[in-house]
């Protein structure tokens, strides 16, 4: 039986309202933190919570038991009997949305991150080989009508960087992000105007510090005062921050249970590598003019309320 290619995709995971991924434990000051990256410190989304998602909300939106099994895997009792068709990253930064003294915020991102993106572009057939500009320390590269500008500079929280005099690269890329990974004109609209390449430096203490902060409580009905041991401090992605997945499927390891070929013939599979990401995309509501998901933590509180696209 020949087997068909895998099927690909990118899922860009746009957040509009703060996020939380979380850890399940406490780092330092802050009793819930945001899942990280070791090597880096930058902010993702852990595979394991995406897969959950798309899964529950296939679930949700109505569809067939046994091509949910065949693509995400079978529950927990009959996990033995086969693996899920689709294969999914852990979601990784792209932009970080940070206060600006014009233009209210600035996405920012660094030269390594947009090397990663381009290498996983060619992961996923696609090519985007502009060099990359890097910034020297102190300085930033944006667009000449940038909406942050302010004399030759652009002042992010308290920290000033100098406009580079030269064009912002990689301009494909870049603008491929822009046309690709926003379910809302008006995002689209801003990305380019208000970017920022920072100096790798300069990007990482804004990845690791300027992130919200919230002090939480549990107040006693009867008195109105706090519980005891019921503060803590649970950190927040901004609103505006941009991450990218990968999804890749292949042919389903579940057969199709209905196939009529002879005994002892090895049997088609329920769900090709397409029709499992098509599955995917028409079961999850990301055909809709405005797909959204819940990610992390705090759903009750209108946390994590995501605009999703699946290129």
């Amino acid at each position: 039986m020949a087997t068909n290619q895998p099927a690909k995709a990118f899922m860009f995971i746009h957040a509009l309202t703060p996020m939380h991924p979380g850890t399940g434990q406490s780092v330092g000051s802050i009793d819930l933190p945001v899942q990280r990256e070791r090597h880096t410190s930058w902010p993702l989304i852990p595979a394991s919570t995406i897969k959950g998602i798309l899964r529950d909300a296939c679930r949700q939106n109505g569809c067939d038991q046994e091509e949910l099994f065949a693509v995400f895997g079978p529950d927990t009792n009959e996990a033995d009997k086969h693996a899920g068709c689709l294969e999914i990253t852990d979601a990784r930064l792209l932009a970080f949305p940070v206060r600006s003294l014009n233009g209210t915020f600035a996405w920012t991102t660094c030269a390594p991150m947009l090397e990663r993106l381009q290498r996983d572009q060619r992961l996923m057939g696609i090519s985007t080989t502009s060099p990359i500009s890097k910034p020297e320390n102190g300085q930033a590269i944006c667009v000449p009508d940038t909406s942050l500008k302010a004399d030759n500079s652009i002042v992010l929280e308290e920290f000033d960087f100098t406009i580079e005099e030269k064009s912002i690269q990689p301009a494909d890329l870049l603008k491929w992000v822009q046309d690709n990974a926003f379910a809302d004109q008006f995002a689209q609209n801003r990305f380019v105007k208000h970017l920022a390449i920072l100096p790798e430096d300069s990007f990482n203490h804004f990845a690791r510090h300027a992130t919200e902060v919230s002090a939480r409580i549990r107040l006693d009905p009867q008195t109105k005062t706090v519980v005891g041991g019921a503060l803590f401090y649970q950190e927040f992605l901004p609103t505006e921050t941009l991450f990218y997945a990968l999804l890749i499927a292949h042919d389903s390891c579940r057969p199709n249970q209905e196939d009529s070929n002879s005994s002892g013939a090895k049997k088609e599979p329920l769900l090709r590598a397409d029709k499992a990401l098509q599955f995917v995309r028409d079961k999850c509501g990301l055909n809709d003019s405005f797909p959204t998901l819940q990610i992390g933590g705090d759903a009750t509180i209108g946390k994590g309320i995501c605009a999703v696209k699946l290129l």
